[in-house]
């Protein structure tokens, strides 16, 4: 191989290696702006969040175990109406995980069917528990041990906290 060959090659290496750099920096750099552009999604969406779930906190007190006073039906038509309008005309009902909302339709449902004032305040309290497990407050086992459920620590005797408190998603009730 004559000097010039050496030198040649020896170029085009170093160009293919540069421009795979330059490809690999391009990647790198599209990526990391990705991340950080659902990074910021998810922030804005953990703010709303913690802002439909402190409205939902307060809507939910008069609902909550605390209360000992029976619901008449004109109290469960009243909590009703303010929960669905933070639901669907406050748009509310967006920002609430699969097991808030599942818990929450499950809440209007009591509500509206006319079942037992305690069932209604059980059913508030396992919402409220789990507004505490989204805003990470609680951790899984504390929201069993706020429901009076068995501790995930053993897996035999501890169902998930949502299909112990209403029963397989397929039986659960849709908005």
């Amino acid at each position: 191989m004559t000097f010039w060959e050496h030198v040649a090659i020896t170029v085009i290496d170093k160009l293919l290696i540069g421009a795979l750099l330059v490809v690999f920096g391009y990647w790198v750099k599209r990526r990391l702006e990705r991340v950080k552009r659902d990074e910021q999604f998810r922030l804005q969406v953990a703010l709303e969040r913690m802002s439909a779930y402190r409205t939902l906190w307060s809507l939910t007190e008069p609902l909550s175990p605390a209360v000992q006073l029976d619901l008449s039906p004109d109290d469960r038509a009243l909590h009703l109406a303010a929960l669905r309008s933070w639901y669907h005309q406050a748009g509310n009902g967006m920002f609430g995980s699969w097991d808030a909302s599942s818990r929450f339709v499950q809440v209007t449902h009591l509500l509206e069917s006319g079942a037992p004032t305690p069932e209604v305040r059980k059913a508030v309290s396992a919402l409220r528990t789990q507004l505490k497990v989204d805003m990470g407050v609680y951790d899984e086992e504390q929201a069993a041990k706020q429901l009076g459920l068995p501790s995930r620590a053993d897996p035999v005797d501890a169902p998930d906290v949502v299909s112990a408190t209403f029963g397989p998603v397929r039986d659960r009730p849709t908005c």
